[in-house]
């Protein structure tokens, strides 16, 4: 090879190189600014996002709660009490209202209040994340006159099916801000008389605003103010800010950001957004959501921009000069695809991660991993269920038997579907309808079991509420009958007896007769409440039809099964009705054992109450000796 070739060729091969390294940079550069640009828009999205979930949260909370005042002022019962303040009424209220905030996971205290201000009911919850309920007004020292706060004297002169909502501060009590704080957003609507328009009080709700507030200001990517129209900080990302206006801590929007509401309104270029909420609460407090990019989201675009210039300039170092103008083209499709795919499937991931609840477990039933969604469901955090067993989520009526099917399939190396009756860390129960398969390594031995669920609480308590009778809350025939069929499908099992209790009040047309059905109902659900309270734990008890009502005792056998009846005879017997004052009952007890007839078991316990009816009344008749009858006398013999 001549030396004339060998200085041309270095020559080309300089040019060439020089080329592609000028190619290289200004790639690199191109690279950088389009991934700022981009960052600058991503910026801009998850601010409108934020902006957008604040409404819609702050929407959805406050019009809920308007709802439930609203179904409480319009309804026959507040209008009932309205017109006839009796002791009926009153009571018909209280449990309108108690069932209103059993229903509401906002609403921490609810309040009637007459026209004078005084508190007539006053319902709090004592564990807000759905603990007991206690109904605060037996005793006149617990209920207060409301007459001069701020909040009635505001209600007070609202028209009809109008509303007014205070402003955003912490509950007080005995003049003393609670500790822990409770952000608290007070709703209330007038009450008025409809037949002559007279204003006859108010209906206020306190709503519970923490979950709210961290929907507003709680982000990982941007730092967030909820501040009201003088600059103090009512929320924010960072919780050391909050509450200034009531804590004294003086901290404000240009104490934090260094400037006013109405100057970062005025810049359209600033990376801090304000949205305005004032129309959202329209309570005179001037809220504004003002947003900013936190210094992690800035250091993680800056940290993807380099990074991205950099691995840019490598590529074209490496690849584009050398073979570019052979496969620039191949790579370019194969990596917007690449791209394409991996954006799709990261969609469906956040999609399953957020909405569907997985678990994996080992062997044992230890968890191993988890997703938000179960996380979210359940109120654990990840990282306080791994490790921990499943049975984490089970209550406390769970029985090992109730999983045996589950195991057997699961341990033959079959897939199982079933529902769990589960418990959230506050104590409140939910259900999900599971799908479990066993998970193996790459080996083909089994190492655990993935448990993809779907949360169905709403429809079980759809299904509770079906199962109820609608004058005595107990069960009802058809709920009744579905249990009968688990108990018998359990005693075929376990060979494992169960009792029946067919219940029957003695002279009940009579009453009907005499006092009208009214009372008949009203004596039915004293009736009811003495067997809901007094029957044993594990036991079922529902209306038959009629005067006739229905206990189911589990794994009992027939003695223990006449203890209940006699219990309940006597229990009835000495209690002292509103209305009729003494009352009888008569029952028939049977016992179904393993193989036998369903129908079988329940004529033995009709004919049973026949006979113990026939007898005289006021007494247990059972399969263990027909002719022998269990009699409680009453104050007068009925």
């Amino acid at each position: 090879m001549s030396p004339t070739f060998l200085k041309s060729y270095r020559k080309y091969i300089s040019y060439f190189l020089l080329f592609g390294l000028v190619i290289a940079v200004v790639s690199s550069f191109a690279s950088y600014f389009y991934f700022y640009n981009f960052s600058e828009k991503l910026i801009e999205q998850r601010i409108k996002f934020q902006f957008e979930r604040a409404e819609s949260a702050s929407r959805f909370f406050i019009e809920d709660t308007k709802r439930k005042i609203s179904s409480l002022s319009e309804s026959q019962v507040a209008e009932e009490y309205a017109t006839s303040p009796i002791n009926k009424n009153l009571l018909k209220l209280e449990d309108a209202m108690l069932n209103i905030v059993r229903s509401s996971s906002n609403i921490y205290q609810f309040r009637y209040l007459d026209a004078y201000g005084d508190e007539i009911v006053k319902i709090e919850k004592i564990n807000r994340l759905g603990g007991e309920i206690s109904i605060q007004n037996t005793n006149i020292r617990d209920l207060q006159n409301k007459y001069k706060r701020y909040y009635f004297q505001k209600t007070k002169g609202l028209h009809h099916g109008d509303y007014y909502i205070s402003h955003l501060d912490l509950n007080s009590e005995n003049g003393k801000i609670e500790i822990p704080y409770k952000a608290t957003l007070r709703v209330s609507t007038p009450v008025f008389n409809t037949n002559n328009n007279e204003f006859k009080g108010i209906v206020i709700a306190n709503m519970d605003a923490t979950y709210m507030l961290s929907i507003l200001t709680k982000s990982s990517e941007l730092d967030l103010y909820l501040a009201d129209k003088e600059g103090f900080i009512l929320s924010a990302s960072d919780p050391d800010l909050n509450w200034s206006r009531y804590t004294g801590s003086g901290y404000t929007i240009r104490s934090e950001l260094g400037q006013k509401q109405d100057q970062i309104r005025s810049n359209d270029h600033s990376s801090i957004q304000i949205f305005d909420m004032s129309g959202i609460f329209n309570n005179g407090e001037g809220l504004t959501l003002i947003a900013k990019p936190s210094e992690k989201l800035y250091n993680i675009l800056t940290r993807d921009a380099i990074e991205s210039s950099l691995f840019t300039l490598l590529i074209v170092v490496l690849v584009a000069i050398p073979l570019g103008a052979f496969i620039s083209y191949t790579p370019s499709k194969n990596a917007f695809e690449l791209q394409r795919i991996t954006k799709t499937n990261q969609l469906y991931a956040n999609i399953i991660d957020q909405h569907v609840p997985i678990i994996d477990t080992d062997l044992e039933g230890y968890i191993t991993r988890c997703n938000d969604a179960i996380c979210t469901l359940s109120g654990y955090k990840r990282r306080e269920l791994i490790g921990k067993h499943s049975s984490i989520f089970q209550t406390d009526e769970t029985q090992p038997k109730d999983f045996s099917d589950m195991w057997q399939e699961l341990n033959d190396g079959r897939s199982w579907k079933g529902e769990f009756h589960n418990k959230m860390k506050s104590g409140q129960s939910f259900w999900v309808s599971s799908y479990i398969i066993p998970k193996y390594n790459d080996d083909g031995t089994k190492i655990g079991y993935i448990s993809v669920s779907t949360d169905i609480t709403d429809k079980k308590n759809l299904e509770r509420y079906s199962e109820k009778d609608t004058l005595t809350g107990l069960y009802n025939r058809s709920k009744i009958n579905r249990i009968l069929d688990t108990e018998q499908q359990r005693t075929q099992r376990y060979s494992i007896p169960f009792c029946l209790l067919i219940i029957d009040i003695d002279h009940f047309k009579a009453i009907n007769d005499n006092y009208g059905h009214l009372v008949g109902d009203e004596v039915l659900r004293e009736v009811s409440n003495l067997f809901k309270f007094n029957i044993r734990q594990t036991d079922y008890v529902g209306r038959w039809g009629g005067e006739e009502f229905i206990v189911i005792c589990p794994q009992t056998e027939i003695e223990e099964g006449i203890i209940v009846a006699e219990k309940l005879c006597q229990l009835v017997a000495k209690f002292n009705f509103s209305k009729v004052e003494q009352l009888t009952i008569s029952i028939g007890v049977s016992a179904y054992e393993p193989n036998a007839k369903l129908s079988q078991a329940l004529d033995s316990a009709d004919q049973n109450l026949y006979v113990a009816k026939e007898s005289g009344r006021n007494r247990v008749v059972s399969d263990i000796d027909k002719y022998k009858v269990l009699h409680f006398p009453n104050h007068e013999q009925t």
